[in-house]
């Protein structure tokens, strides 16, 4: 007799995309700008800058750079109507492109540009903020703004050279990131805008962050083969920490011979029964390695023995292991198989004969889902909502709490359903544009051609 063990669970995976989001403490006080003016966490002091405050008169000249909510109402002539990055009703930092030669800084950081302190040599930390074009009449690459940056007690900066261009006004906001090393316990750090010409070259600065790296650690889902013999297994890493973007994942083990597979997505696919090590590189190389992820071999089917009787004699046929749903087929075909889909049916046949039995109905509880109760915060999925801790209820934001009415007080006090008040949940306030297109959790899951899930 022969035996094979065939593995199903019931109905339909919905395939998702995924990345990893950190979010660490920032260090830049005001980087949003929502707790003061000038002088409070950075400063504006190069030269050819002027402040205007409200009420604004409609006009600016180059030079002219304001804290408000909406570049219009600073240039109503020119200027595009515009919500601020964090919230779409908070303010930013809209700047009237200098003219002014030798790189006048435009934004500086720490109290009175004073910089950040407190920082540990050796470490790495991340830089970021968001830019965007304010201006109809930035439309080409001659009117765009290109913002140069200077580090003062940093080194082995990512990326080279230190400048970005801001984007075309139609390309919304756009966030640029450095990462660096520590070299003193404080840093400098100068903004300022590389183009001088007098046309377009407006723009608005938001959400200013500096972090420290959580550490990097490394978690992991993963299925076993379904038969014996087969290689349809899959690991699946997550990262979190360390300093981002991650340069690689590597698993080691029997694939399904010995050997090593490295990838930028950490999901692997194809491999055999076995032990295997996953490890991940981030930005800085430092490398963190799981060890002894085991894919067992599934139980096969337990039939019984083969026999010799005479022509005709009744024999039962028995099966175990598999839980239900069998089926018995002969070779060559035996008319006395009447009841294929038992797990003992009683046969008589009449010359030597083959009998074959598969289970299609095993389940595994496999949990492919990283992070689903979010017991890690936010990480593990991507969203094309903005992320805010604490949202002033601001709609396509989502924040990760264990109440509701914490995360926004206009919300009711919902809490997690299994842990209630302890467990964690996403919270989100819908978004109202793109036509109900923006994702709100999306997630990449390894899968088996041909196999159906639950999700």
């Amino acid at each position: 007799m022969q035996k094979c063990n065939k593995s199903l669970v019931l109905a339909t995976l919905i395939t998702l995309f995924s990345s990893i989001c950190i979010y660490s403490q920032n260090l830049i006080v005001n980087g949003d700008f929502e707790s003061g003016g000038n002088g409070v966490g950075f400063i504006t002091d190069g030269a050819g800058y002027s402040e205007l405050l409200a009420p604004f008169s409609g006009t600016t000249v180059s030079g002219n750079f304001a804290l408000a909510t909406n570049p219009i109402s600073v240039n109503s002539s020119i200027f595009i109507n515009a919500g601020d990055h964090t919230t779409g009703s908070g303010k930013m930092l809209i700047v009237d492109g200098n003219t002014t030669a030798g790189s006048p800084r435009f934004w500086k950081a720490g109290n009175a540009g004073s910089g950040i302190c407190g920082l540990t040599i050796g470490t790495s930390y991340t830089f970021s903020y968001w830019v965007k074009s304010i201006s109809t009449t930035v439309t080409n690459a001659s009117t765009q703004a290109g913002i140069g940056i200077s580090f003062t007690g940093a080194g082995s900066i990512v990326p080279t050279p230190f400048s970005s261009v801001v984007p075309l006004p139609a390309s919304g906001w756009k966030q640029v990131v450095y990462t660096f090393k520590a070299t003193a316990t404080c840093v400098s750090i100068e903004l300022w805008n590389n183009n001088v010409n007098a046309t377009g070259n407006d723009f608005a600065v938001d959400d200013f962050s500096l972090t420290g790296p959580q550490p990097l650690s490394l978690n992991y889902t993963s299925q076993s083969p379904t038969c014996p013999g087969l290689s349809n297994g899959s690991i699946s890493g997550f990262g979190i920490g360390g300093v981002l973007p991650y340069a690689n994942y590597t698993l080691t083990g029997i694939i399904p011979v010995v050997a090593s597979i490295t990838n930028s997505t950490g999901i692997f696919t194809g491999l055999s029964a076995g032990t295997y090590s996953l490890s991940i590189k981030d930005a800085v190389n430092t490398v963190i390695t799981q060890n002894n992820i085991v894919l067992t071999t599934p139980t096969d089917l337990t039939v019984s023995s083969g026999v010799t009787n005479c022509s005709s004699t009744s024999t039962a046929l028995s099966v175990s292991v598999g839980s239900s749903g069998y089926t018995w087929t002969a070779s060559p075909s035996d008319p006395t198989l009447t009841t294929p889909n038992v797990s003992n049916p009683t046969v008589s046949p009449t010359q030597t004969t083959i009998y074959t039995v598969t289970s299609s109905s095993v389940i595994t509880n496999d949990e492919l889902i990283y992070n689903g109760d979010f017991s890690l915060g936010n990480v593990g999925f991507s969203t094309d909502y903005k992320y805010l801790v604490v949202s002033p209820g601001a709609q396509g934001r989502y924040g990760i709490t264990t109440n509701a009415n914490s995360y926004w007080s206009g919300f009711q006090p919902c809490v997690e359903r299994l842990s209630p008040g302890v467990g964690k949940m996403m919270v989100a306030d819908g978004s109202i544009v793109n036509g109900g297109n923006d994702r709100v959790w999306c997630q990449t899951v390894a899968v088996k051609p041909g196999q159906n899930y639950v999700f």
